[in-house]
């Protein structure tokens, strides 16, 4: 048992070893996969980006669809045509040198017109077909996408060849979800000094500071 444990442990901290280092001495670095160890030196700027191009992701796409058959009804107008007629009356221009004046009825003629009218006279449902499909079921798709964050450290000047060293991990907020989520470990520092990370996000882009 002792054994084992022992062998866990070494194996454990071969891991951790084996992650990628990336040096921080640049405003802007990449990391190349989802887990790094990020390394802060003499010449790491106040605030660095990093973007991380290697961060897997798990997307539940549809295998099989079948189709499900549905009617549906939409409400229409009704109307009917009704034959209007109505006596239309004309009367021509006056004539220059002829009576005129209220009293005056003048000369005219009186016009039979016909017309279609259309006469609203409710509604009524009308089926149309609104069949849709759903999924028969799921299988999830692997990929990777691409993601970038900001740190700045509010930390203490480091000279020479020191060295502090921080355990990054970006992982995807679950399985169909965009969103990527960080953690931000202190591995080792100088004189055991103990950090805080603070998250400070602003318009959807991932900040910390380190203090």
């Amino acid at each position: 048992m002792k054994k084992f444990i022992s062998l866990f442990i070494l194996t454990v901290s071969v891991a951790a070893f084996a992650q990628d280092r990336v040096y921080l001495n640049a405003s802007e670095v990449s990391a190349p996969a989802a887990s790094v160890t990020l390394v802060r030196t003499a010449e790491t700027p106040k605030k660095v980006e990093i973007k991380f191009t290697n961060i897997p992701t798990t997307t539940r796409v549809c295998y099989e669809r079948y189709n499900v058959p549905s009617t549906c009804y939409r409400t229409v107008d009704v109307y009917r045509t009704e034959r209007v007629c109505r006596d239309v009356r004309s009367t021509p221009n006056p004539t220059p040198g002829r009576p005129t004046g209220p009293r005056y009825n003048p000369p005219g003629h009186t016009t039979y017109v016909c017309s279609n009218v259309q006469v609203h006279t409710g509604t009524r449902q009308v089926p149309y077909d609104c069949s849709y499909s759903e999924c028969r079921y799921r299988i999830e798709d692997s990929g990777v996408v691409s993601d970038k964050i900001k740190i700045k450290f509010n930390l203490p000047s480091l000279g020479g060849t020191e060295e502090e060293t921080f355990a990054v991990t970006a992982t995807q907020n679950g399985t169909d979800n965009s969103n990527i989520v960080y953690s931000i470990v202190p591995i080792s520092t100088i004189n055991n000094r103990t950090y805080e990370v603070k998250k400070k996000g602003l318009f959807g882009f991932d900040s910390y500071v380190i203090e």
